[in-house]
């Protein structure tokens, strides 16, 4: 058993040591042993640690090393790790785990860990609801951010502080620091190049990835597939078990993908025919514009969610791909200056009393709004894109 002097460590002693040699993650290194330092403070204090995650495979991947490691080094006992479907802190969830906190009787505040989520004005509610009860947060994330989340958190480790972008994912920003918090932790060199490929991440920094996981970008997008397949129907609190039997090499593991990406990839065969008959492509000469209307096509929940995706894959070159429904709107753009984020902001001003909300990144990302407005919405985002 490993007592708690062996968990506190001055991590100004130690180098930062990545895995791969990144000049962006060596501008990120005080900001890795601040929140290093921040979590095992909370260790020392024998506080509850809360990992919240989005449930893509990016949020487990990041989610599920950070368990791995407190795990690794004695404090299993004192975590609870779940994920959430939405891509920010749901105030529903918030208040679940507020009321876990209250309900342990417990005089010390939990530690709340939100990764891959947390970074956008649509969690700072459920972040300012808590800390009302003395609980702090450190947030790892790679989305576009908001200045008053950064300030809310103890620790903030997101990329786009740096002046870069979203490519250094969630998953490859909690593999590096699990290997602070335990240096001894093997086998997850894999897991940052499985993340960014499933992210669809580029740059420098995410081929190193690759190039370090022994696995080839082929072979990760179908892990990743199989992943992504699974945690889509993990709708309860799940066991670390599944979670290993999924990211983690092995016997099971292998068969586990050879079987269920069989199974996936007939699934998905019938709705691709379906969304290449539907969809409907417009050139507007700088690029390409493709609409489908997603909820028309299928109903199955998994190959409806991809729906996007495969309209997205239809055609060649620059282009941008909107996925609707009566309310909500997926975007995805190649090759095309295109930013979701500004137009979610403009779409707010423009219609005030459509409840719009939304998050993700520049290029691909979401939107919600009411239904009454859903018409509108949609001829508005057109007209947008063909001004560009």
């Amino acid at each position: 058993m490993i007592e708690i002097k062996d968990i506190i460590k001055d991590s100004k002693t130690k180098e930062s040591r990545f895995l791969i040699a990144s000049k962006n993650l060596d501008k990120m290194k005080e900001a890795f042993f601040k929140t290093e330092s921040i979590i095992r403070k909370a260790l020392s204090e024998s506080r509850f640690i809360v990992i919240r995650h989005h449930n893509d495979v990016d949020g487990y991947t990041a989610g599920f090393v950070l368990e791995k490691a407190l795990n690794s080094i004695g404090y299993s006992r004192n975590i609870m790790r779940s994920s959430s479907r939405t891509p920010f802190y749901d105030y529903t969830d918030a208040l679940r785990d507020l009321n876990n906190f209250l309900s342990s009787r417990s005089s010390k505040p939990p530690l709340v860990i939100l990764t891959d989520l947390g970074s956008n004005e649509q969690s700072i509610a459920s972040i300012k609801r808590l800390k009302a009860y003395n609980i702090d947060f450190v947030i790892i994330d790679h989305h576009r951010y908001d200045k008053e989340n950064e300030t809310e958190a103890l620790s903030f480790l997101n990329p786009h502080v740096f002046g870069l972008g979203s490519d250094l994912n969630a998953g490859a920003l909690a593999t590096e620091l699990a290997l602070l918090l335990d240096p001894k932790l093997n086998g997850i060199k894999h897991l940052p190049g499985l993340s960014g490929v499933a992210d669809k991440s580029s740059g420098e920094d995410v081929e190193s990835y690759i190039k370090l996981s022994g696995y080839s970008r082929k072979e990760l997008e179908k892990w990743a597939v199989v992943i992504d397949h699974e945690t889509y129907y993990l709708k309860f609190p799940e066991r670390t078990e599944i979670l290993e039997d999924l990211f983690i090499p092995g016997k099971k593991n292998t068969q586990l993908i050879s079987y269920l990406s069989t199974k996936i990839e007939g699934d998905m065969e019938i709705v691709r025919k379906a969304t290449k008959k539907y969809s409907k492509i417009e050139n507007l000469g700088k690029f390409k514009l493709i609409i489908v209307e997603k909820n028309k096509i299928s109903d199955w929940e998994y190959a409806s969610s991809k729906i996007i995706a495969i309209a997205h894959d239809l055609v060649e070159g620059p282009k941008i791909t909107l996925a609707f429904s009566d309310d909500s709107l997926s975007y995805r753009a190649d090759g095309v200056k295109f930013s979701g984020v500004n137009l979610l902001e403009k779409l707010k001003n423009e219609f005030p009393a459509a409840m719009l909300s939304g998050g993700g990144h520049d290029a691909a990302g979401g939107i919600r709004f009411n239904i009454a407005s859903g018409k509108e919405i949609l001829e508005y985002i057109k007209n947008h894109i063909k001004k560009i």
